[in-house]
């Protein structure tokens, strides 16, 4: 989001779709749980998508649907809008190394699929890169985090 005013200046415009709202992590953060919000998410985040079929271009941050798998994500996404992914950490350890044998079988190969299906994998250093790599991405761009 830090690059939104830049990209107005140059005539693009974006629009933002979170996953989480500032009540769920209100109440994350402070400890509470919020199982009714994260449902609310995802029924948000299932009518959000439905914009990105008008879109230029889709860009990512991570995943679009948290614990679920690659297929059922895919199937929420264009197939003729280029799509970019954002790695800035290796959120795919949460699934690939997860403790669950099931965790690890049904999404441990999750971001693989989004790193391959992407047009760009933006990734925050050469680790996250060459996991873009290994996955089958077919351009990958090592942008540094930047910390504003």
């Amino acid at each position: 989001m830090q690059f939104l005013p830049a990209l107005a200046a140059a005539g693009i415009s974006a629009e933002i779709f979170p996953f989480f709202d500032d009540a769920y992590l209100s109440r994350i953060y402070s400890g509470r749980t919020a199982p009714g919000l994260a449902l609310a998410a995802y029924r948000r985040r299932i009518r959000d998508l439905s914009a990105i079929f008008a879109a230029d271009l889709v860009w990512i941050e991570k995943e679009v649907l948290p614990w679920i798998p690659w297929p059922v994500e895919r199937a929420f996404l264009p197939r003729d809008v280029p799509i970019v992914t954002d790695f800035d950490d290796a959120v795919f350890h949460r699934y690939d190394m997860h403790s669950s044998p099931l965790v690890r079988w049904s999404l441990g190969r999750k971001f693989d699929g989004i790193m391959e299906a992407s047009a760009l994998v933006t990734a925050g250093n050469s680790y996250l890169a060459a996991r873009a790599d290994q996955a089958g991405a077919r351009s990958v761009a090592v942008v540094p985090t930047v910390v504003d």
